[in-house]
């Protein structure tokens, strides 16, 4: 019996699934096997992962099912005693297993790490937390249900944990799964965590985030329903700040400008400044003025006061670049 199962769910995800694959093998802790379920892909990903030794175990579903759904029927197949994630664009470092294993506890439910944003559509790389700023461990149920600070493909699962729970991802959820499985699983136990990027995500236009983005609001709105009974106030109404910001990003998409930056509004100065500037520029508009930024040697701090983002050191994007050029 293998130590982890690691799960990957594709949709024609061929373009970039080699990688994915490639990076799984290239661990420094090797007792693991890939549950990987094809969503009725049409592409050549049957095809490349069959190329594969044993150590794959390749399922197809007759058509194609919501997301959460799959990935129930995935776990189900897995036999490790740890469940990790990878989606098929995305790619681990050669130490993610080895690094995190190491963190778990008798009582530790799940293990997360920080991790590389490539911005494909901004062509800029970045870590996805600053790691000057505090991660969280422990009993971590308030500050996740303030923001999701966990990458899906960083996080490693205590198997005993999923069996506690009465199912592992919602199929009534269809952007945020994931998230709704680390709220439930924080009630079970504790999270512990590396600062340490273990994860290059691979963000593109064709990323379930970015290419169907209106649904985040509907799955807020359902955590909502879901858990008033079960989480405080306090906890409840991050959640709600979540679905706020979801509907301040649609308004502004359908062409409100108004409206939106009066959702905006509040105490902190740098939401207040956001709201003005959002008035007069799109998202895309400002994504677009990245090169005068550049250009005048005030980009980093252009990304820090708009997205909260610093782009990756020289020495660090070599790093990312050569392990890109290895996939």
């Amino acid at each position: 019996m293998p130590k982890v199962s690691v799960v990957m769910n594709c949709y024609n995800g061929a373009q970039y699934l080699k990688g994915a694959l490639d990076s799984i093998y290239a661990q420094t802790f090797s007792d693991w096997e890939i549950i990987f379920w094809d969503n009725a892909s049409t592409d050549d990903s049957a095809q490349i992962v069959q190329s594969y030794d044993a150590r794959v175990k390749y399922f197809k579903g007759s058509g194609y099912e919501v997301l959460g759904l799959v990935r129930n029927k995935a776990v189900a197949q897995a036999r490790g005693e740890y469940i990790a994630f990878l989606d098929c664009d995305d790619l681990w470092l050669p130490d993610k297993l080895e690094k995190q294993l190491e963190l778990f506890a008798a009582d530790t439910v799940l293990v997360y790490s920080n991790y590389i944003v490539k911005d494909l559509i901004a062509n800029l790389d970045y870590l996805a937390h600053n790691p000057k700023k505090a991660f969280y461990s422990g009993a971590v149920t308030r500050q996740l249900c303030k923001k999701n600070f966990i990458g899906f493909q960083t996080a490693i699962v205590s198997r005993a944990a999923l069996g506690k729970l009465d199912f592992i991802f919602d199929k009534e959820l269809v952007y945020a799964a994931d998230y709704d499985l680390y709220i439930r699983l924080s009630l079970l136990g504790n999270f512990a965590y590396t600062r340490q990027a273990l994860v290059i995500y691979r963000k593109h236009k064709a990323n379930f985030t970015n290419s169907r983005r209106y649904i985040m609001a509907h799955d807020f709105s359902y955590f909502l329903n879901k858990y008033k009974t079960i989480l405080d106030k306090r906890a409840l109404s991050g959640i709600a700040n979540s679905y706020v910001d979801c509907v301040r990003r649609d308004l502004r998409k359908a062409g409100f400008k108004l409206m939106p930056a009066f959702l905006n509004l509040g105490f902190s100065l740098r939401r207040i400044l956001l709201s003005f500037v959002f008035l007069l520029f799109t998202e895309e508009q400002l994504y677009s003025l990245k090169g005068k930024f550049e250009s005048y040697g005030v980009l980093n701090y252009f990304l820090k006061l708009f997205y909260g983002i610093r782009p990756l050191k020289k020495m660090d994007k070599a790093i990312i670049e050569e392990t890109l050029r290895q996939k």
